[in-house]
């Protein structure tokens, strides 16, 4: 793949309330749609964003780095 996304990783994410790890942000998003939010199509590509929007900033942790994601998707 060219362009900007050439090097995107999935990156492991942690659920604070949960304490279960995601081996990919947007695997996190379908499985938190699913369980939580049953108005949200977990096939949706956006769907991680869209859990973001609608839980607590910093539930989610990137274990990489140890960080908080914020409700934009950034690393706090």
């Amino acid at each position: 793949m060219t362009g900007r996304f050439r090097n995107n990783e999935p990156k492991k994410t942690r659920d604070t309330r949960t304490g279960r790890i995601y081996d990919a942000r947007n695997k996190a998003g379908q499985a938190i749609a699913l369980a939580e939010f049953p108005g949200l199509d977990p096939d949706d590509p956006l769907v991680w964003f869209q859990v973001l929007r609608r839980c607590r900033p910093g539930r989610f942790v990137d274990v990489a780095t140890g960080c908080p994601i914020d409700q934009h998707g950034s690393l706090m």
